[in-house]
């Protein structure tokens, strides 16, 4: 679960209910996390790769203070 205009993932509690199967250490590495649902907020299936890529972006993003 991830909100694409905030950048910025949902919760274990709302990953767990919406059936998505992250790591908390992944989420961790994906910035703040979201803990209520949000309009833009929607259930994203990531390979290895990609998950890779947003934890970069994420880190991108709190460097510029996003």
């Amino acid at each position: 679960m991830y909100d694409t205009t905030l950048l910025r993932p949902a919760c274990t509690l709302l990953q767990a209910a919406y059936g998505a199967t992250v790591s908390n250490a992944d989420l961790a590495e994906l910035g703040e996390w979201l803990v209520s649902p949000t309009p833009d907020m929607a259930m994203y299936e990531l390979n290895e790769e990609q998950m890779k890529k947003l934890k970069v972006m994420a880190r991108m993003g709190e460097k510029r203070g996003t």
